[in-house]
């Protein structure tokens, strides 16, 4: 053990890599701490437009509630098929169920 301490060169190496550390850790601890208060700015700055940002979410679930009607209006009834070219399958639906599903070439 007394002979890796006498080697200059794993000396140098030791001392630079702990200063490095050092360092980094530091530089790690002071970017959370700039970004900590930052974000509680934001949030404090943004408070208020709470309100309004609860508005536009209910209109968005209004107009996505919408969307999902339509989309259900226009989905095939009764039997269908499904040729999923991307992964070479065929799938035999009904209505929403899937009731056979086969390994196909295209």
């Amino acid at each position: 053990m007394k002979a890796i301490f006498n080697n200059k060169i794993f000396l140098a190496f030791l001392i630079i890599a702990g200063a490095a550390l050092i360092v980094f850790l530091s530089a790690e601890g002071m970017g959370y701490y700039i970004l900590a208060r930052e974000k509680a700015a934001w949030l404090k700055s943004n408070s208020s437009t709470a309100t309004l940002e609860e508005k536009e979410l209910k209109e968005l679930e209004k107009k996505n509630e919408k969307l999902l009607q339509k989309i259900k209006k226009l989905a095939p009834k009764g039997v269908y098929l499904i040729v999923d070219t991307a992964k070479n399958r065929l799938y035999l639906n009904k209505d929403n169920e899937t009731l056979r599903q086969a390994v196909i070439s295209t």
